[in-house]
């Protein structure tokens, strides 16, 4: 469980590649409002997630692009971190039951 613990002190992960792991922890960052980045030029579960909604949540109203961010190059991590990292600002406040 040590990943579930990095995923959860990581405000904005860059994904590189991944197997099953990594896809737990893409969809926990979405759960908590990360902006998340992913290399497009390694394969993995990073790669086949970017450019897309992870589910159908609205996770912030006004970012109608938001998604796993592509990126192939380093710089274009740093370009996304520049251009978006000011919009996902929101804090996780755990789990909210629905009532029926």
């Amino acid at each position: 469980m040590a990943h579930v613990e990095l995923i959860c002190s990581v405000f904005n992960p860059i994904i590189i590649g991944g197997g099953a792991g990594t896809l737990s922890e893409i969809a926990m960052a979405w759960q908590k409002y990360n902006l998340i980045i992913a290399l497009t030029c390694v394969d993995g579960w990073g790669k086949r997630l970017a450019g897309q909604k992870i589910d159908n949540r609205i996770r912030y109203y006004g970012i109608n692009e938001d998604c796993v961010y592509p990126a192939n190059s380093i710089k274009q991590v740093i370009k996304i971190l520049k251009e978006k990292l000011n919009l996902y600002q929101k804090k996780y406040q755990g789990i909210k039951w629905r009532s029926k």
